[in-house]
């Protein structure tokens, strides 16, 4: 019978397709095109430079915009104190 042990007739058909593809399964690294797949990494790698030194630098005017914008709100907080505390001074005065 085909496929038994010491029939002489090679390994069962299902054994051989299954020995082509562990066979094809370790073979891939050979028959991979590395090239292309190096250069399509250095475009993902580029994409990824491009978004993260775009992010930092929104960040960056982010930050300065916040910062301009408090400092502004802290010096017109402080100037309304000052006006009131010289409009109350200024009604003692009367």
């Amino acid at each position: 019978a085909q496929g038994r042990p010491g029939s002489g007739r090679g390994p069962a058909p299902r054994a051989r397709r299954r020995g082509a593809m562990v066979k094809s399964l370790f073979n891939w690294p050979k028959t991979f095109n590395w090239y292309s797949f190096a250069l399509y990494r250095y475009k993902v790698y580029d994409v990824i430079w491009k978004v993260s030194a775009t992010a930092v630098i929104g960040a960056n005017i982010y930050l300065g915009v916040a910062v301009v914008q408090t400092w502004n709100a802290s010096v017109h907080r402080t100037w309304q104190h000052y006006a009131r505390k010289e409009r109350e001074r200024a009604e003692l005065m009367e």
